[in-house]
């Protein structure tokens, strides 16, 4: 079951809605007393909500004690960011070493397992109009830039506008405020009002993910071209955030240290944190087995599920692992610009000769799910069961389905690949991408007599060449902003998209879109929805759905005051979390 983040008149009002050489965890050198925390359990899915209500006002509330500080944290990543910006950040690898740099207006509460609990981060309060067309937020008065600057409304303006400001550079993630965004202004210098295009209440959830972090304008706007020093350049960062950069040694590790001069009082507890790049899976769980990494830095960390559940299993008394809700699709990127695939029925053929269930048996022992494109078991998507029947992804006495893959010949020889053809699969060496690829290779043989070479690229060089079309096929997996109709379809079925890098689109599609985004009625926009569904199953798709993924966060036992985060795309800012002094 996928977890909505919004209630459903949120949702219809959201729119676009490590090589190890030494590593040893530094222990606590605490000075207050330990607290139990919430425990935080694994669970084998997600939990749902019919509803939630809009945060209308709110206060930043923090604990006036309790926790450990001290301990640099040594963690997990899972590739080395190609750059450190945040407003140009479309992958996830580039926020999870900025975010914890820099601040949100507001952020998800990572210190209970409620998943729409929201609350300030720079806003101390915020309040919403009576017209509901604007949102008028309080800022804390002490927050300060780490050249000493203070951080005022004039920061926030600057930044809301610059993500919306798609000709000054690359926006892929942020860029869906613009669907609802009309302007803000400085009402004082620690109040900013926001306005509206139309009621917008989902824009709270969606202002509170990491990529949207508040910049300062006296350090980022003094260059003509409106990226300012360059900030996504390591040498320019300058954040308000808990934890400042001290050293990047790049592809190898990312240090931080705690920001002495931090607005938040108490926070952050840890001394440092040490981001270690491991991009390969048996050094990853060499290290979480030597206990030289804590923690990866987010849900994603080189393991497939199938090794991060086995990790679990053999240090059961020293981790846990952590299994989020399915929040993010997994599948083949086709490049519609470059032949044979400029052909849809080429393209349909792909969509009905894969078979998943194996790959996801292989890959995740049956964790992630079998879906259709947009998700399944959410208000607005088909069943699990329905999803099981379907053209596609059905299968036979547990084998591929022969009409499905009939069919997928017919199509291929229709369009004058009777015999098949020769392709390549790129795939990025980070999480399960190369074993996907290498899965994928025999049944496309088998079933389609295409032949695959496999080409593997780093994690930055790989999404370079995804940008500049330099691809066939590729396995890439997408994490939404929030999860609904809105951030799927933006992201993979239509022109600009997050992952939608062969910028294919049809006018179908955009029309639907446009009507679910402002049909109040569930029932209808479902319909609507599930109508887009219909067509990138039956029609045309630049995306081949291999299944929805299931996280998996290998968090050590001595890690706490950890919860799971509501996104694939929240909740690395770490500073809530301590090191225990057990």
């Amino acid at each position: 079951m996928l977890r909505p983040l919004l209630n459903s008149r949120t949702i219809v009002q959201f729119g676009l809605a490590i090589l190890l050489v030494t590593l040893i965890a530094c222990g606590s050198s605490a000075t207050g007393t330990a607290v139990t925390p919430p425990t935080a359990t694994a669970t084998s899915g997600p939990t749902s909500a019919e509803s939630t209500p809009v945060p209308e006002a709110t206060k930043t509330t923090l604990p006036t004690s309790g926790g450990v500080f001290g301990g640099v944290i040594p963690m997990q990543s899972y590739a080395a960011p190609s750059h450190w910006g945040t407003h140009r950040s479309g992958t996830l690898v580039q926020i999870q070493h900025s975010s914890p740099l820099y601040n949100n207006l507001v952020e998800y509460n990572l210190e209970t397992d409620d998943v729409f609990d929201l609350r300030g981060d720079l806003a101390t309060s915020w309040e919403l109009s009576d017209d509901g067309l604007s949102f008028v937020f309080k800022l804390a008065e002490n927050a300060t830039w780490m050249d000493g600057e203070k951080v005022t409304a004039a920061d926030v303006v600057f930044s809301l506008d610059r993500m919306v400001e798609t000709d000054k550079g690359p926006r892929p993630r942020v860029q869906e405020l613009e669907v609802f965004y009309e302007n803000s202004v400085a009402l004082d210098p620690f109040t900013v009002q926001l306005n509206m295009k139309f009621q917008a209440p989902g824009l709270i959830p969606l202002l509170g993910v990491d990529v949207f972090k508040i910049l300062p304008k006296h350090w980022v706007a003094e260059a003509p071209d409106g990226l300012g020093k360059e900030i996504w350049l390591v040498d320019n960062v300058m954040g308000s955030g808990p934890f400042i950069l001290e050293e990047y040694d790049k592809d190898v590790v990312a240090r931080y240290e705690k920001n002495p001069t931090y607005f938040k009082e108490g926070r952050p507890f840890f001394d440092g944190m040490n981001q270690f790049i491991i991009t390969e899976a048996g050094t990853v769980i060499g290290a979480f087995k030597a206990g030289q990494v804590l923690m990866s830095n987010s849900e994603v960390s080189n393991l497939s599920n199938a090794e991060a559940l086995q990790l679990g299993e053999d240090l059961k008394d020293k981790v846990t692992v952590h299994i989020a809700p399915a929040c993010c699709s997994s599948g083949l990127m086709i490049n519609t610009n470059k032949e044979p695939f400029t052909d849809p029925r080429v393209r349909r053929a792909l969509n009905l000769a894969i078979h998943r269930q194996p790959i996801i048996q292989t890959v995740s022992l049956d964790v992630d799910q079998l879906a259709p494109p947009l998700g399944a078991d959410a208000w607005w998507s088909k069943s699990s069961e329905e999803a099981a029947l379907l053209p596609g992804l059905r299968e036979l006495n547990g084998e591929k389905h022969p009409d499905d893959i009939a069919e997928a010949r017919r199509l291929l020889a229709e369009a004058g690949f009777p015999d098949g053809f020769k392709t390549t699969i790129t795939a990025r060496t980070v999480i399960e991408y190369v074993d996907l690829a290498q899965l994928i290779k025999p049944q496309l043989k088998e079933f389609l007599n295409i032949d695959v070479d496999i080409k593997t690229l780093d994690s930055a060089s790989g999404l370079q060449a995804y940008k500049e079309g330099n691809f066939d096929l590729a396995v890439q997996g997408h994490g939404f902003n929030v999860v609904g109709p809105d951030g799927i379809i933006a992201a993979l079925y239509m022109e600009g998209g997050g992952r939608n890098y062969s910028n294919w689109s049809d006018p179908k599609i955009d029309e639907l879109y446009a009507l679910q985004t402002v049909e109040f009625d569930q029932e209808k926009r479902k319909i609507i929805v599930q109508e887009i569904d219909d067509f990138l199953l039956y029609v045309d798709t630049p995306w081949v759905p291999l299944y929805w993924n299931r996280r998996l966060w290998v968090v050590d036992n001595r890690i706490q005051n950890f919860h799971l985060p509501p996104s694939v795309q929240v909740g690395f800012k770490h500073e809530h979390l301590w090191l225990s002094d057990q």
